[in-house]
Parts: C-alpha cells; sequence; structure tokens
C-alpha cells in the first residue's frame, strides 16, 4: 500500500476507535482511546516520512503484544491475525 493508503487507514481508525470509546460491549473507553492515540502516532510517523517496517517496527511489535492479551476472546485485539495484510 502507499504511504497515503496507509496514512488514511490509520487516520479513519483512530476516528474509529475515538468515537466509540465506551460503546462498544466488552471493550473499555480506555482501551479504545489507546488505540486512536497508536493510530495518530502512527499517522504522524509516516506523515513526517519516518521509515516504517511494520515487520520491525517495535511500536508495532508493543500494539499487538499489549492488545492481544488484553482480548480474552481471540487472542488477538480484531479478532483474527494482527498485522496480516
Amino acid at each position: 500500500f502507499s504511504d497515503d493508503a496507509v496514512k488514511d487507514f490509520c487516520r479513519l481508525n483512530a476516528y474509529k476507535y475515538y468515537y466509540r470509546a465506551g460503546n462498544k460491549a466488552g471493550e473499555s473507553a480506555e482501551k479504545d482511546r489507546r488505540k486512536a492515540f497508536w493510530y495518530m502516532q502512527y499517522y504522524v510517523k509516516i506523515s513526517r516520512g519516518d521509515k516504517v517496517d511494520i515487520n520491525k517496527n517495535q511500536d508495532w511489535a508493543a500494539y499487538k503484544k499489549e492488545f492481544s492479551e488484553n482480548n480474552s476472546d481471540s487472542g488477538t485485539a480484531y479478532g483474527g491475525t494482527v498485522g496480516a495484510v
């Protein structure tokens, strides 16, 4: 995907998590706010032109670990494989 496509994805996900914070059953508002914040941070990194390799990015690895550990239903934050494209 292009940088612009990834930036759009990050902005939309940040909006989604911020908007739904506290409104999805089984998900805490704090968890959704942290997800929104993470996506905005990632957006900023890409916008600044920072090189981001999702397979080597420590922020992404920490994100996957944090949200997979906090999701008791499926083992991942999304109910599937996190990071798969």
